[in-house]
């Protein structure tokens, strides 16, 4: 294969380089930097996860100062860098405080609350885990039945479980570690019904860690991945907090037991913002995860070698993975001007809940099912033994819950259709939609209002025009595959007589999921090319700048041949004898340029730091990444690979 032609630019970013500013921020980027210089493990599992897991904890306890010690000597170090700095794989069980508590307390907390609590953790006076899911419902916050009533005679909050299924089940930090929870329960004051509230409460004693009188918690025991977190269980009985232990933003109680609301009722909605700012940390959490993934495949391939068959297919996932890069920066951007609208324009703060939604859901059901495939991928033709030390059997672990944690993929996927359906009943009732990813439905509006038949049709007679008519092709889809879709809709309720519960839960609901999924890998697409075509790409090195751009055409290209067969059932494109022919030349004017590029844009992934290679020689592990792991892994590894080798003689 011939080499790639990039050539260094001293003053702009590689693809790396761009990749993290995308994924972890400018902010956190530059604290990596400082902590790697400070503390070269930063960013390494410190820990050998083939560890009993009390083992494991006590590894984690024991590194949390030194990380806390590193924060704290940062020159810029400030409330969003806090909320950051932290992750799985180096905080462990402590890493919820950042992602989960503070967008709690900033989103739902009065100036008091926050200038509070925001104190106690920067000073790492406290941990924190998030309590929300509860046996009975997962994460779906209508089903919560964890109760807190108002005593006028104690004038406090009493908290009880009422049943089982109200147990919350599952946050990490919860098992063992954390001192309060932010939780969320049904109020009751003065024997009204006030809504699900959001609650920071205090559950163990900062002496000697042991729960305080109402609680009981622990550790929910062994679990399919998140190995490193203490995910556990609460039970509440006749647990008192202080009445400020409410979240009072938009709802405040004092110690009588007056009760005032937002005069805006919807203002509530608002405390989903947190769970978005959850989904939209785990697009970066899934990100990190396939380029893993990715870099095991690909130095493995790299040492078998490439051919141009391979590095064709190779070309259609990383084109994906490039996509996710860009879509992620799109939706925390989403989320940043979320933030700027709920502390300035709570109304215009109210608008973006649902696009909110509708993004960080099908993101987070697109992103994790990649993580799983890219798992099954890569375990196959690997070695045993070397699927044990090169974490990759740990990494299959970590993926499979990824489908079911914070929303289960289907679950969200309906409700991204669901939510394109009442966007369908804006654009009947005369309204428009103001979703920037969505919004190139209003331009089909007439066809809603005036029930008129969408017939427009893309001729294609040269490879070009695929290119020149992209946008419009699936745009075109989107709107004619929507329709279909409430025709359907519509039949069964009208002329069929099925109730609207039967129809979405069970007579539609294959092509309830099968619409969300096609739609939203459309706006995936788009996200991906909105960012690409924005400032952000600006500092890229101009080499770096012109495979992205292919990178992206080719996953754009790749969509409309996946589609191919509902494009030209729903007469989208015109169907002739030459449309494949000219589909695969399209195809073929982009990713063979790329060929040549293949190693080049594998090398600049996220975590091509990490050099998974295989090991070929069990009886002697020198590999530089595995001669420093404990005893234990090697001798598993080697066992493993010993015992495949004999079978295989048998």
């Amino acid at each position: 294969m011939q080499q790639s032609t990039y050539q260094a630019q001293t003053n702009k970013i590689d693809l790396q380089e761009f990749a993290r500013d995308c994924v972890a921020g400018v902010t956190l980027k530059n604290f990596r930097k400082y902590a790697f210089a400070k503390y070269p493990d930063y960013a390494l599992k410190p820990f050998n996860l083939l560890l009993p897991f009390k083992e494991l904890m006590k590894g984690y306890v024991a590194r949390y100062p030194e990380l806390t010690s590193v924060f704290n000597s940062y020159e810029h170090k400030n409330v969003e860098l806090f909320k950051e700095y932290a992750n799985s794989e180096n905080a462990g069980p402590f890493t919820f405080m950042q992602a989960l508590f503070f967008p709690a307390i900033l989103i739902l907390g009065n100036e008091k609350q926050i200038e509070y609590w925001t104190k106690l953790c920067l000073d790492h006076r406290i941990t924190v885990s998030y309590a929300q899911t509860e046996i009975a419902h997962g994460s779906d916050v209508q089903g919560i039945q964890t109760v807190a009533e108002y005593n006028p005679q104690k004038k406090c909050l009493v908290f009880n479980t009422p049943s089982i299924g109200a147990m919350k089940f599952w946050p990490g930090g919860l098992g063992c570690v954390c001192t309060h929870i932010v939780t969320q329960a049904q109020l009751i004051v003065n024997g009204k019904k006030c809504g699900l509230q959001t609650f920071v409460v205090q559950i163990r004693d900062f002496k000697d860690m042991k729960l305080v009188k109402g609680v009981e918690a622990g550790d929910i025991g062994p679990k399919f991945g998140f190995k490193s977190i203490d995910n556990g269980y609460l039970k509440f009985t006749n647990f008192e907090a202080p009445v400020d232990a409410l979240l009072q933003k938009f709802i405040q109680l004092d110690a009588d037991g007056n009760l005032t609301q937002n005069e805006d009722k919807n203002a509530q909605t608002l405390t989903y913002g947190a769970m978005m700012n959850l989904r939209s940390n785990l697009l970066r959490l899934f990100t990190g995860m396939n380029s893993k993934l990715y870099g095991m495949a690909y130095l493995h391939q790299k040492k078998l070698g490439f051919n141009s068959v391979e590095a064709r297919t190779w070309l259609d996932g990383l084109a994906v993975y490039w996509d996710f890069i860009l879509a992620s920066l799109y939706i925390r951007n989403v989320f940043t001007e979320f933030m700027k609208h709920y502390n300035t324009d709570v109304k215009q703060a109210l608008r973006m809940i649902k696009e909110m939604h509708f993004l960080t859901s099908g993101m987070k059901v697109l992103s994790s099912w990649n993580v799983v495939k890219l798992a099954r991928e890569q375990a196959v033709g690997n070695y045993l033994g070397n699927l044990t030390l090169n974490g990759l059997l740990f990494m299959y672990g970590e993926a499979l819950p990824t489908v079911t944690y914070e929303g289960d993929n289907i679950v969200l996927i309906q409700q991204v259709a669901q939510i394109l359906l009442l966007y369908y009943n804006n654009l009947r009732t005369g309204k428009e939609i103001k979703g920037s990813a969505t919004q190139f439905l209003n331009k089909y509006q007439k066809y809603v209002t005036e029930d008129l038949e969408f017939t427009e049709k893309i001729v294609i007679k040269k490879p070009e025009d695929f290119f020149t008519h992209s946008q419009q092709i699936l745009e075109n889809f989107c709107f004619k595959y929507l329709s279909d879709f409430i025709k359907k809709f519509q039949k069964a309720l009208m002329e069929d007589g099925i109730p609207m519960k039967v129809a979405m839960a069970d007579t539609l609901q294959i092509p309830l999921v099968t619409l969300g999924i096609a739609f939203y890998q459309v706006v995936f697409f788009k996200m991906a090319s909105s960012i690409f075509h924005s400032h952000e790409t600006k500092n890229l090195k101009d080499e770096d700048y012109k495979i992205l751009s292919q990178l992206v055409r080719l996953h754009e290209i790749n969509i409309i041949k996946n589609l191919m067969n509902l494009l030209v059932e729903y007469q989208i494109v015109e169907l002739d004898d030459n449309l494949m022919e000219n589909l695969n030349k399209a195809k073929e004017s982009v990713a063979g340029p790329l060929v040549k590029h293949v190693d080049y844009i594998c090398s600049q992934m996220i975590t091509s730091e990490y050099d998974l290679t295989t090991v070929d020689n069990y009886k002697d592990i020198t590999h530089p990444n595995f001669v420093n792991l404990n005893d234990s892994m090697q001798k598993i590894a080697k066992t493993i690979q010993g015992n495949i080798n004999r079978l295989s003689k048998l």
